[in-house]
């Protein structure tokens, strides 16, 4: 992943002079369904969680991330 320096710096050297520059982010994570405990998709052993072998589903489910931001400098 590119670093926010590196990121604000083509931003900067982007941008014309009387227009906004908008940074736009998007990306998909993954995050523990609500059930997945309680479901036995997962274990909790000393505070970790460990998938279970042989499960039936997948504990994860995908999320999507939108974020977007006018830059003025």
């Amino acid at each position: 992943m590119i670093s926010l320096p590196a990121v604000n710096n083509l931003i900067d050297t982007s941008r014309s002079k009387g227009n906004s520059t908008v940074a736009v982010l998007y990306g998909q994570y993954a995050s523990l369904k609500p059930n997945s405990l309680s479901s036995n998709l997962l274990t909790l052993t000393n505070q970790q969680f460990y998938d279970v072998a042989g499960r039936s589903q997948i504990p994860y489910q995908t999320n999507n991330l939108f974020a977007a931001s006018v830059s003025e400098r």
